[in-house]
């Protein structure tokens, strides 16, 4: 089994569990909780499902561009909680299946958040790099190296790099790109 096909497997498994009202967390996931401990603001927000990508990570299809980040950034409940639009949707089919489909640029999402200037940027910037107007926000592909949601980042995020390797580094290498970003903010 390759890197992608380990962890796409992996996050359906576990993302599945939650969805269905499986909230306890399995070792990698309480390791990989641990080696964060923001507060106030910066505190994870266990009331939603964790986002480690979006994009296509499944198949052997090569993302337009891949970007790193940080971790989700704040939960929105009516979307990611228990009874969330998109839970709903992931409950329908797999994780790996919802991420593909450029959800944060949804009809669904943008009716109620308002455009995403932060994915229509990065799409924006891709079809710039690429000189490619043709290219969706479905072919960007998006790597948090702390999948739980907060609405900050307010202390040190220090992962196990055997987590790191097996959920990024891994699949990220078997990605035929010429650029990886990391996204900061």
């Amino acid at each position: 089994m390759s890197s992608r096909e380990d962890a796409v497997a992996f996050w359906d498994e576990e993302i599945g569990r939650w969805v269905c009202g499986e909230h306890d967390l399995g070792p990698k996931l309480h390791r990989w909780m641990s080696a964060y401990k923001g507060q106030g603001a910066g505190a994870v927000e266990l009331s939603a499902f964790l986002e480690p990508y979006i994009g296509p990570l499944a198949g052997r299809s090569t993302p337009a561009l891949v970007m790193l980040g940080l971790n989700p950034g704040a939960a929105a409940i009516e979307f990611q909680g228990q009874e969330g639009l998109f839970t709903r949707e992931i409950a329908g089919s797999k994780y790996s299946q919802w991420a593909a489909t450029s959800p944060y640029t949804s009809q669904a999402w943008e009716s109620v958040k308002g455009k995403n200037r932060y994915h229509r940027n990065r799409l924006k910037f891709a079809r710039r790099l690429h000189k490619n107007e043709d290219i969706q926000a479905n072919a960007l592909l998006y790597l948090e190296l702390y999948p739980f949601h907060s609405k900050r980042v307010s202390a040190t995020i220090d992962p196990d790099p055997d987590l790191l390797h097996r959920f990024v580094f891994g699949p990220l290498g078997e990605i035929d790109v010429a650029h990886i970003f990391a996204v900061m903010c």
